[in-house]
């Protein structure tokens, strides 16, 4: 991400995981959020490409969460302005944790992140071959982990 980041010739750049999809007009939404007052970066509410509750439930606690925290995170579709990417330092070389650790550094700088109430859609794999229970279990233990310091290449062998 750095990388494409260090070539990338725009003044915003938009992270996109390669199982998600972004919402009509993203990058209208995206111009429009970044021209409010002191917004530097963002992201997009989330949702899962299926039809089951659970899940649906789970996106909408996910996009809450971020909200509310001002945290969200890579699979919402993450975009910032270049100029603040690159004072923050961009991503954090580590294995796991890299988009909640940039959003922490912008936040310690009291630099403001909206979050869009348009949906970006992912793939629900990870939850469809793990369990909804298991996997809801591990993000939480590894975020928990994660904010008591321990270091995140060691969370990613538990991640996978």
């Amino acid at each position: 991400m750095n990388e494409g980041a260090k070539h990338a010739s725009c003044e915003v750049l938009l992270f996109l995981h390669v199982d998600t999809v972004l919402p009509k007009n993203a990058l209208l939404h995206v111009r429009e959020v970044l021209k409010q007052k002191g917004v530097v970066a963002g992201a997009f509410d989330l949702d899962f490409d299926t039809k089951k509750r659970s899940l649906k439930f789970i996106a909408k606690v996910a996009s809450w969460r971020s909200r509310k925290t001002r945290l969200p995170y890579g699979d919402q579709a993450i975009f910032i302005k270049k100029e603040i990417f690159e004072k923050v330092g961009a991503y954090e070389d580590i294995a796991l944790m890299e988009d909640l650790n940039l959003m922490q550094k912008l936040k310690k700088k009291s630099l403001k992140i909206k979050i869009i109430n348009h949906k970006v859609i992912t793939s629900p794999r990870r939850y469809e071959e793990n369990g909804i229970f298991f996997n809801l279990l591990k993000n939480w233990v590894l975020l928990g982990l994660y904010f008591v310091g321990v270091n995140p290449d060691k969370l990613a062998k538990f991640y996978k």
